[in-house]
């Protein structure tokens, strides 16, 4: 691989490891927020009768929200490693790329 495709593979890398970094970032406030809905539905009915519709609701509620909290949970799973794999990716375009340059650059000089 020449010293310039090195380059741009490496460029490339780098926007994907921000792009996932940035998607961590997001997927992270959204499951604190989650979370937050979740406590917040088991506040709200401590003071009903347990046997109450509402409360039975609520349960239902915070059930589905505890789903999708563990379908978050894999999906983060997921992104990390998909960001470690690409930054091990990065290791060794980066590696590529310097000994691609130290090849080509060297003008004779041993």
């Amino acid at each position: 691989m020449g010293f310039v495709t090195g380059s741009i593979r490496l460029l490339y890398l780098t926007q994907l490891k921000n792009d996932l970094m940035y998607k961590i970032m997001l997927h992270t406030e959204a499951q604190r927020d989650l979370s937050d809905s979740i406590t917040n539905l088991m506040d709200v009915g401590t003071n009903l009768d347990p046997d109450s519709p509402v409360i039975k609701t609520l349960k239902a509620r915070r059930e589905k929200l505890a789903q999708v909290e563990k379908e978050m949970e894999r999906k983060m799973v997921v992104l990390q490693s998909k960001l470690k794999a690409v930054e091990a990716e990065i290791g060794e375009a980066e590696k590529l790329v310097d000994a691609s340059a130290k090849r080509q650059f060297s003008y004779g000089i041993r």
